[in-house]
């Protein structure tokens, strides 16, 4: 759950940081707006509403999209999160039930154990029985042609 919670902290973040980019895209193509009572010395400046070749309504566009995909994130991590209405025995049952799933895999796990240690010893004593033969068969073979084994 906590890896679900931190999905849902990134995509808050997400989506904070597309608001405020939107915003300031906004704010950067806004046309400019004089008070009457202030002095200005750039009224003579033209505005022009694009910024690196791209239109206001593509960034507007391309940000809407952004905003929206990511409240959809948002949306599913939420409903992927447990539901709070679940019941303290509820809870408990489930808890019960896992804890009746470990023993019996534990001792599953034993018993697994035990079978291989058996197959351990078995392969052990045959490998004991072929190398004591290989020895016969070598001290008969170097007896055969004479030379002595001390």
């Amino acid at each position: 759950m906590a890896d679900r919670l931190s999905q849902l902290q990134d995509a808050v973040n997400q989506l904070a940081q597309h608001l405020c980019d939107s915003v300031g895209i906004l704010q950067q193509n806004a046309p400019l707006s004089y008070f009457g009572e202030f002095e200005t010395n750039d009224r003579g400046t033209v505005h022009n509403p694009t910024t690196n070749g791209e239109s206001v309504d593509d960034n507007l566009d391309a940000f809407a999209s952004l905003i929206t995909r990511t409240a959809q994130d948002i949306d599913y991590i939420i409903t992927s999160l447990p539901d709070i209405r679940i019941s303290q025995q509820s809870q408990e049952n489930a808890i019960e039930k896992l804890q009746e799933e470990n023993i019996q895999a534990r001792e599953q796990l034993s018993e697994a154990i035990a079978r291989a240690e058996n197959v351990l010893s078995k392969v052990k004593h045959i490998k004991n029985q072929i190398a004591a033969a290989q020895l016969k068969i070598d001290k008969r073979v170097n007896c055969d042609n004479g030379i002595e084994i001390g």
